[in-house]
């Protein structure tokens, strides 16, 4: 049997460090990740209609006395899943990363990279890259995730990052932007503010942050789709 706590084998430093990780890395990026999912919902009208479409198929496809959406439910809302990545696709939560060589090694195009050198690249300029995406890259356009035979690869899209150090919650931060879109367009209809620039500038704190916030108007709709 162990006698051991958590804390006695972690250490305080360790445990800090690993709270440190929770807070910044899944509570801001997931908040950063709902506003550009709202703001482009808001902007795009077509995208948001074809979300509450989805949203009251799969609440007619499982029965009239579903009143909620399940946890299978909500994963199978690929429309609405599409719309979350490409959101992400195009504001990441961190814009650009650093990471440093241990030791000597060499980049797929042969490039040598010596031990201690820092190697900085940058998923917003990957995610509007047209040579990985196309001829419309600045387009918010979530239909072209249904439309791939196969996601790109995470060095492609490393939004997430890529190899040992991807992201553990990639998986349940997705879902929980899912269920938060879910229980929002099911009962309002989303708007950028009157009165407010439709067009908002971004600040890059500790992740890409929208200036001044993202001032919303929400009108109930009249039949509820469902709710998460």
């Amino acid at each position: 049997e162990c006698k051991h706590d958590v804390a006695s084998l972690l250490g305080p430093k360790t445990l800090r460090s690993i709270i440190l990780t929770f807070v910044f890395a899944g509570r801001d990026t997931t908040a950063e990740c709902l506003t550009y999912s709202f703001y482009a919902i808001a902007r795009h009208p077509g995208v948001q209609k074809r979300i509450v479409q989805e949203l009251e198929s799969t609440k007619i496809n499982t029965g009239p006395a579903c009143t909620t959406f399940t946890f299978d439910e909500v994963k199978k809302l690929k429309y609405l899943e599409a719309v979350v990545y490409e959101a992400v696709r195009l504001y990441p939560a961190l814009p650009f990363n650093v990471k440093n060589a241990v030791k000597d090694d060499y980049l797929p195009d042969g490039t040598f990279v010596p031990a201690g050198v820092d190697v900085v690249y940058s998923p917003w300029f990957m995610g509007r890259n047209g040579a990985l995406w196309g001829d419309d890259p600045l387009e918010f356009r979530p239909q072209r995730w249904l439309e791939m035979s196969k996601r790109p690869s995470a060095y492609e899209f490393p939004a997430f990052q890529a190899g040992p150090r991807v992201c553990l919650g990639m998986n349940m931060a997705v879902l929980e932007a899912k269920l938060f879109l879910v229980t929002t367009l099911s009962r309002f209809h989303v708007a950028i503010a009157p009165g407010e620039q439709q067009e908002r500038g971004y600040v890059l704190k500790s992740g890409l942050f929208m200036d001044g916030g993202l001032p919303l108007q929400l009108t109930p709709r009249l039949q509820p789709a469902a709710s998460a």
